[in-house]
């Protein structure tokens, strides 16, 4: 399953909503921090294998081990300025997509 893909598709949507619910005007760099957020997964490269279609990211990943405190510092991030807002949004997302990808796509 290509989740890269689906995490900036949803990261795209998000925004869209964002912009659409509170009137923030769309600025090219606020998608992009919100991009940023999948830099997350870079260190996949150091994992070996790097791609198992089967791997649970929350049991072999240091930084998707303790995903609670992932998204409790990405919520404390969100209080400093505009742009760790949408960083902080975005990493709550990827957890978010891969908590559902791990119980029940590979479930299945």
């Amino acid at each position: 399953m290509p989740t890269t893909p689906i995490h900036f598709g949803f990261n795209v949507i998000i925004y869209y909503l964002i912009s659409v619910l509170f009137s923030i005007e769309f600025v090219l760099f606020n998608l992009i921090y919100l991009l940023l957020a999948e830099l997350i997964d870079l260190y996949h490269l150091f994992s070996r294998p790097i791609y198992v279609k089967r791997r649970d990211p929350f049991k072999t990943h240091f930084f998707h081990k303790n995903f609670i405190f992932i998204i409790l510092f990405a919520i404390l991030i969100m209080f400093i300025s505009v742009p760790f807002v949408f960083i902080g949004l975005g990493l709550i997302s990827h957890i978010f997509l891969d908590f559902i990808y791990t119980t029940y796509i590979l479930k299945l």
